[in-house]
């Protein structure tokens, strides 16, 4: 799925930005420690927050200031939409993450830019700081996932904390009342929100 497709919010404020990316259920094969696993992952919302120190036409890069990860058993039709935290390591309160194998790649482009952190993000390997997410260990969560993926969406997720609030804890804390996400761009995207409003500019 192409970043352009993926992105759900983009703000700016002065030379920092606020992106927010959303991607369908999918399985991945993910580094826990230092061993694979392959797992289904619900609706996954990445929250990424970049500075740029000068414009892009005076060659001034992208970097990473804070990377969040969200989860929903289904798209997000405002940014009042409540949203759970991931069940990776790391991110199951909203934290950041922070992946010691980072290097901060300049791009000039947003969407160069934000198609290298998802590589980056989603090949790094994760902290196991836990054995269980949600009474589920990691091995059942590889075992379900080889045998139904979709087992991902019945799970009980608490999905409590609207994006807005997570967003404001991020420091983006003034909002305009009318503010309104992208459309949703994923599969079937007519048929899941074939009713949601465009974005207004």
């Amino acid at each position: 799925m192409k970043v352009k497709d993926a992105m759900r919010l983009h703000r700016k404020d002065g030379a920092t930005g606020l992106v927010v990316l959303e991607y369908p259920p999918t399985t991945r094969h993910i580094i826990m420690g230092t061993r694979w696993t392959y797992l289904a992952l619900p609706y996954q919302y990445l929250l990424l927050v970049y500075r740029r120190p000068g414009p892009a036409w005076l060659f001034a890069p992208l970097w990473l200031l804070d990377f969040r990860l969200a989860w929903r058993k289904s798209p997000l039709h405002s940014i009042t939409d409540p949203v759970a935290g991931s069940g990776l390591p790391m991110g199951t309160h909203f934290s950041s993450f922070c992946h010691g194998n980072f290097k901060n790649i300049p791009h000039l482009t947003l969407g160069g830019w934000l198609n290298y952190m998802v590589h980056w993000f989603w090949t790094s390997s994760f902290y196991t700081s836990c054995e269980t997410v949600s009474g589920m260990s990691f091995d059942q969560w590889q075992k379900w996932s080889r045998e139904d993926p979709s087992f991902i969406l019945r799970m009980g997720w608490q999905e409590t904390v609207p994006l807005l609030q997570v967003l404001q804890k991020m420091g983006w804390t003034d909002w305009p009342p009318a503010t309104t996400l992208f459309p949703y761009r994923g599969p079937d995207h007519d048929k899941v929100h074939g009713d949601q409003p465009q974005l207004r500019v």
